[in-house]
């Protein structure tokens, strides 16, 4: 079931960019009183409390590789679907956030200011941009590619190392590409909370 509905969201994408919108459904889970407030009506996210009963699930789903690690088809508070990371819809900047009360800052991946894809599947339509009203009020911050060019395989850790052929038969290599990266003089360390 996975594969068809990962197969089906990428034919999709390439047809229309709305199409993961139309067949996905995006989750926040958040702590505190209220939801937050800078998503709009147009964002189209579902809001819901991170409680102690679906914690766990919830980090399982939101680590959810496709292919790669166990499936999440249960969120307590929600009930039964197919749970993944959002990477799928939403790998860089997806989601716009009009209200200029909430400035966002863009961790990208993409060296020297390269493109940055609305979602992992744009990587099958490279001639697809993002509309200009998403930059409204962001602030991008990419990696040098001459920093790039210092790390074991000259390249920044990403998603599709859980896809290459040399790390699933050799899982450790990873691990240490990505250790590497991390270990390298003058790298700020990024955590990456959700609300």
């Amino acid at each position: 079931m996975p594969k068809l509905c990962t197969s089906a969201l990428q034919a999709a994408n390439v047809v229309t960019p709305t199409a993961p919108k139309l067949l996905t459904r995006r989750l926040c889970f958040y702590t505190g009183p209220a939801p937050p407030s800078f998503f709009d009506a147009d964002s189209q996210v579902l809001c819901l409390p991170l409680t102690e009963s679906n914690l766990y699930q919830v980090l399982m789903a939101t680590t959810a590789l496709p292919f790669i690690s166990p499936d999440c088809t249960y969120i307590a508070g929600l009930g039964h679907g197919l749970y993944c990371d959002a990477a799928l819809t939403d790998y860089n900047l997806n989601c716009v956030i009009r209200d200029a009360a909430w400035p966002t800052l863009l961790l990208s991946m993409s060296c020297d200011g390269g493109p940055i894809l609305a979602n992992i599947w744009d990587t099958y339509v490279p001639w697809r941009k993002l509309p200009a009203s998403t930059w409204e009020h962001v602030s991008v911050l990419s990696p040098t590619s001459h920093y790039a060019a210092r790390l074991p395989s000259c390249q920044l850790p990403n998603t599709w190392d859980f896809f290459a052929t040399q790390y699933i038969k050799q899982p450790h290599l990873r691990m240490k590409a990505w250790d590497a990266a991390y270990e390298e003089p003058g790298v700020v360390t990024f955590i990456v909370m959700a609300l």
